[in-house]
């Protein structure tokens, strides 16, 4: 679906109150309870904060605002946290997968991303896990801060419909920090 189509579809006077409870009840206020919790016992066993965030919380979505302002603000929490915890000797890392295919948000869409992922060209559930298993299994004093899980054509995907960090409009290469390699161009 086109960049235009999917934004034409989003009217914010229409999006549904519940969904947007919904949506920061779990990436807000799930975050922020569940770390008040868990501090205190991670300061006495120096272990490690994983938050699951997204590549939406990194890059606009006109097609999904409110989720991906939901992972914007999980972004910077995570390295707020991070920030008063680590001279504790928590080590906190934000994970940011890419689309995995799976049900979730099934109640608010017409498909999903089990449905409309190809589960070939995307990460899954248990790269996302092994994510996890990774950032928690740093010794101290290492702690990896963030982990970019993307699939493979993230980029290009986002190019393509000329839609990557808002230059739906233009076909022009914006200026991007040297780390982000482009393919070559469609």
């Amino acid at each position: 679906m086109p960049a235009q189509e999917r934004a034409d579809r989003f009217r914010l006077e229409e999006f549904p109150i519940e969904e947007f409870r919904t949506v920061t009840r779990t990436n807000v206020d799930g975050a922020f309870f569940t770390t008040r919790e868990a501090v205190a016992a991670l300061k006495r066993t120096q272990g490690t904060l994983v938050y699951v965030g997204s590549y939406k919380g990194k890059y606009p979505s006109t097609s999904t605002p409110v989720y991906a302002a939901s992972k914007w603000w999980l972004r910077g929490f995570a390295a707020s946290v991070a920030g008063r915890v680590g001279p504790d000797g928590v080590a906190v890392t934000l994970i940011n997968p890419s689309g995995v295919p799976t049900k979730f948000g099934s109640q608010f869409r017409d498909e999903t991303n089990e449905e409309s992922l190809d589960p070939d060209q995307t990460i899954t559930a248990d790269d996302v896990a092994n994510a996890i298993r990774y950032a928690a299994d740093q010794e101290s004093p290492a702690a990896a801060a963030e982990i970019d899980l993307y699939r493979q054509d993230i980029y290009e995907r986002f190019w393509t419909e000329g839609f990557l960090l808002g230059s739906r409009h233009s076909r022009a290469k914006p200026d991007y920090p040297a780390s982000l390699v482009w393919p070559a161009d469609p």
